[in-house]
């Protein structure tokens, strides 16, 4: 996998998120989010002796991301399924839907940018 590809990185060895902001404001505070997901997941792990706190079963992190994947529509690749990109996944939509209800922003799980609150 190379990160070129993305508009929003955590790396955990230099505890570094970075963010594109090409896409606007409202896609790189989403961005920020989900790599702060990443974090979050990647320091719970770490107090579990785990890379990622949410390939633990039993986990709330682990709980959280498999609840996630079984709303996910089919996508190819094993990259899209897993546990840490399903639990960043859905922290940033949790956070969408419940902090950044008045900004139109861009879905970036799906073919087309929708606004995905369409009434308060």
């Amino acid at each position: 996998m190379h990160a070129s590809k993305y508009i929003g990185l955590f790396t955990p060895y230099y505890r570094a998120i970075g963010i594109s902001f090409a896409g606007g404001e409202a896609e790189a505070s989403l961005t920020a989010i989900h790599e702060y997901a990443h974090f979050m997941d990647h320091l719970s792990g770490k107090e579990l002796n785990a890379w990622h706190a949410s390939d633990i079963p039993g986990t709330l992190e682990n709980q959280i991301a498999v609840e996630f994947r079984g709303q996910m529509i089919d996508v190819k690749g094993a990259y899209w399924s897993r546990t840490c990109e399903c639990f960043a996944r859905a922290i940033e939509e949790y956070a969408q839907i419940t902090h950044i209800r008045e900004q139109e922003v861009v879905d970036n799980f799906s073919i087309d940018s929708i606004n995905k609150i369409n009434e308060k």
